[in-house]
């Protein structure tokens, strides 16, 4: 699939794109508090890694992950998630780099949970993480 066609297919409608030009700069996903627009920033998805990036911030619009009620690695899993199932169902495999990267960045976002040492009610019981999660995100 090209990038237009990409970007045509699942970019929310309402959400306005600015394209990062540095392949290291952030790339992430807002609706601003007061007047509610909905901003994503992105890099230019014309290579797998670069698509899966752009997949995973187009994610957290399709899932409104912007109430900030739910752990925030919870949310970045869930997007990698459904980020990695598009592409596959576009019929692209994904690459082992990104992989190794998403799990990277998701067990960066529990050591920040683990600082803030917050525990919550899952299936019955007092957890500090989902355990789903934390076996997925090992190396």
């Amino acid at each position: 699939m090209k990038p237009d066609e990409l970007v045509a297919k699942y970019l929310p409608p309402d959400v306005a794109v600015k394209w990062r030009k540095k392949d290291w700069a952030p790339a992430h996903a807002i609706v601003h508090p007061r007047t509610k627009k909905r901003r994503m920033y992105s890099p230019y998805p014309d290579e797998p890694f670069k698509a899966l990036v752009f997949l995973h911030e187009v994610a957290h619009f399709q899932m409104n992950q912007f109430n900030h009620k739910r752990p925030n690695y919870e949310e970045e899993y869930e997007a990698e998630i459904m980020a990695m199932a598009i592409w596959r169902v576009e019929g692209h495999r994904v690459p082992r780099a990104y992989l190794t990267e998403a799990k990277r960045y998701v067990r960066e976002c529990i050591q920040t949970q683990r600082k803030k040492n917050v525990k919550y009610v899952y299936r019955g019981r007092v957890v500090k993480f989902k355990p789903h999660i934390l076996r997925w995100a090992r190396k």
